[in-house]
């Protein structure tokens, strides 16, 4: 009878031992799980990084790639314009010195023949005096400098790199505000400029990071916050859901809003 009861004492002490030990590992089981999650998370979010630099190179390459196209547009327009002054004034000097040519040997000619009737015999030298004499007489107007003749280099190198700039400057619109891809819930898709938002009939594939809203907050957050100042925008809106505010960056990023 001892035996029996020494037997099931062991059996009752057991149960108990094995009750308080399956309450002891619910937690750590629930702790593994959440170390599961998370590290999925981490392992999603190490994919994402490297998709996202990705894009976002190619996207610096592309931006860079239009200012040097724009750059490379302006060279060519410059040189064009260089070239065509060049030209310009090239041919006008090559008619000026044709032009300066022919009275050259024009006046040539008539020095000569006048040097020739200097050296004539005395009668034939008095017969033909008059005459030699009227040759003599000059009719051209004195030879001018061409004036704005050169290249009007000043017009093509003064503050060059400012005019490009300036120029540079009208083609692009600067955006006070830029969106946070990272805060943006996943029915939200951004534009490659960061610069509008839309809803999407499909999630965006981000990662569950801290950062980001879910739930109800559909939201999407500026990459730059103020402090302290006065601040307005312009903001263009379509459809019939949307909404505009200010958030502090401690926002909750889960669970309803209150608007």
């Amino acid at each position: 009878m001892q035996t029996t009861n020494c037997y099931q004492f062991r059996r009752l002490q057991k149960s108990i031992s094995q009750e308080k030990l399956r309450t002891a590992l619910a937690p750590l089981q629930e702790k593994l799980k959440a170390f599961n999650a998370v590290k999925l998370i981490c392992d999603q979010t190490a994919e994402h990084i490297k998709s996202q630099a990705q894009h976002t190179e190619r996207q610096i390459k592309m931006e860079f790639e239009k200012l040097q196209q724009f750059l490379k547009d302006e060279e060519t327009a410059r040189v064009t314009t260089l070239r065509k002054e060049e030209k310009q004034k090239s041919q006008m000097m090559k008619k000026k010195i044709e032009k300066m040519t022919e009275e050259i040997s024009s006046l040539s000619e008539q020095i000569r023949a006048i040097e020739q009737e200097l050296g004539a015999e005395d009668v034939s030298f008095l017969q033909s005096y008059k005459d030699t004499q009227n040759r003599a007489q000059c009719t051209l107007a004195d030879p001018e400098k061409v004036s704005g003749a050169l290249i009007d280099v000043a017009k093509h190198l003064g503050n060059l790199k400012y005019r490009v700039w300036e120029k540079m400057l009208g083609t692009v619109q600067y955006t006070p505000v830029t969106l946070d891809p990272n805060t943006a819930h996943l029915i939200l898709s951004l534009s490659e400029d960061l610069t509008s938002v839309r809803c999407s009939v499909e999630r965006q594939q981000v990662p569950d990071n801290p950062e980001r809203f879910d739930g109800w907050r559909w939201c999407v957050l500026g990459s730059e916050g103020f402090s302290s100042g006065r601040h307005c925008w312009d903001v263009e809106v379509g459809g019939e859901l949307w909404a505009v505010g200010v958030a502090k960056e401690s926002i909750s990023r889960n669970g309803p809003v209150d608007w």
